[in-house]
């Protein structure tokens, strides 16, 4: 078994945002966080689940102590596009990196999407170094402890929550 080394951690995923299909605009993403006191270097970092793997995180991403980041999907876009568009929706919130691999649209192996195994509502999703160490792992449930499926709470509104680890519980 491995264990996660923990020095960037998960600490915001959304997995099921209110979106019309292949908008990177409001597309799926998650927030990494630096627990330590030094800058690592994401280099070739990725993520990965049971169904795949997303494209590397470009070299020379460092992400300072105590910052965060966010990982978001390329579509069809390049990756600069991505990061605009995502930037022109959600504002200038920290470091925005775009990565190809993480939709079933997306060359094999791909991730399929946060949410899309072993069901809509449960992923195990890993942050793996680039020789395939294990920084952090998160699975995570529309079940309690975590939140219901905002689409099964507010019919007709869809799902667009994100799940978060409370400050503090880092």
């Amino acid at each position: 078994p491995e264990h996660a080394s923990g020095e960037v951690i998960f600490t915001e995923l959304m997995y099921s945002p209110n979106s019309n299909p292949g908008d990177a605009t409001r597309g799926e993403w998650v927030e990494l966080y630096n627990t330590t006191e030094v800058t690592v270097d994401l280099s070739g970092w990725y993520l990965r689940d049971e169904d795949g793997r997303t494209s590397s995180i470009p070299a020379g991403t460092l992400l300072a102590p105590h910052a965060a980041i966010l990982l978001t999907s390329r579509g069809a876009s390049s990756a600069a596009a991505a990061e605009a568009d995502f930037r022109a929706a959600w504002g200038q919130v920290c470091q925005v990196i775009a990565l190809a691999g993480w939709s079933d649209q997306d060359a094999l192996p791909n991730l399929g999407g946060l949410a899309n195994s072993p069901s809509p509502g449960n992923e195990l999703l890993t942050l793996r170094t680039s020789a395939d160490s294990l920084v952090d792992i998160v699975n995570f449930d529309d079940t309690s402890p975590w939140p219901a499926d905002a689409a099964n709470v507010m019919p007709g509104l869809g799902a667009a929550w994100s799940i978060y680890l409370r400050p503090g519980m880092y």
